[in-house]
């Protein structure tokens, strides 16, 4: 009985080191993703483009795109 119990864990284990990589890398290329558009939003607010264009190339809302470049304005907040 403690063979099988043993076996079940195992199976356990492995099943969950599975799933929290496959989240983990989910999660890595989200997080990516967005920072790459901030740091094309960021570049595009440094060569003059209104916030609105800059929203609709990069997919995002106006207010998540003014946010990002307040944050990169304000000193220390980057």
């Amino acid at each position: 009985m403690c063979e099988i119990t043993e076996q079940i864990e195992k199976h356990g284990r492995e099943v969950g080191r599975a799933e929290g990589r496959a989240e983990g890398r989910a999660e890595g290329k989200a997080e990516g993703k967005t920072e790459g558009k901030r740091t094309m939003a960021l570049n595009l607010a440094q060569a003059g483009m209104p916030a609105d264009m800059i929203a609709k190339i990069a997919e995002e809302s106006i207010s998540v795109v003014q946010r990002w470049i307040a944050a990169d304005a304000a000193p220390g907040m980057k």
